[in-house]
């Protein structure tokens, strides 16, 4: 009995401890990617506004046939919308909003299954005859120790699909043309 409670009073305090620990951590995750496009940022502007050709290229959406996706139009009243299902379940609902888009940057509105509502978007940057495109990803955590120590994470975890996507973005806008030389990632 008296190892018993040892172990109870044990996890109690490492508990304790990780509360008190996490108390420290952010709560405001920003997480940013850029790639430079040889291309003007008019083009790439249309095409990251077209919701319907984000499953081309943007990671979050899967590739799935059971992946049920829904689109709206911006209308006078509403923005436009992606909500998707992944595995066709509607408790797994995702979307994203544009909440606001004028030349060379674009605010979107984010809400991911178990997270709190985040925002952030696409800033475009003409350089020459490129474009640097930046995308930010706003999140904001809750007070519970295991979704601030997730935090930590976040920025490895996110920002690998956000350059998978990104990539992903950069061949869709080439297509089957060679890229130029002289655009590197800007990262």
């Amino acid at each position: 009995m008296q190892k018993i409670k040892s172990v109870i009073i044990g996890i109690s305090i490492l508990l304790a401890f990780l509360c008190l620990l996490t108390a420290f951590f952010p709560r405001h995750i920003l997480v940013t990617r850029s790639i430079v496009i040889g291309v003007r940022k008019d083009s790439i502007q249309a095409l990251l506004e077209d919701f319907h050709r984000w499953p081309s290229w943007c990671t979050w959406m899967g590739t799935d046939s059971a992946v049920n996706r829904v689109y709206t139009p911006a209308t006078d009243t509403h923005q436009a919308t992606v909500t998707w299902y992944p595995k066709g379940h509607p408790e797994n609902k995702m979307f994203i909003s544009i909440l606001q888009s004028e030349p060379g940057n674009i605010r979107l509105f984010y809400q991911f299954r178990n997270l709190l509502p985040a925002g952030g978007g696409f800033d475009l940057f003409e350089k020459k005859d490129s474009t640097i495109l930046q995308w930010s990803l706003e999140v904001r955590l809750r007070w519970y120790p295991w979704e601030k120590i997730s935090g930590v994470a976040m920025d490895k975890v996110w920002g690998t699909s956000m350059n998978e996507s990104l990539g992903r973005l950069k061949h869709e806008v080439y297509g089957e043309a060679v890229a130029p030389d002289d655009d590197q990632d800007a990262r």
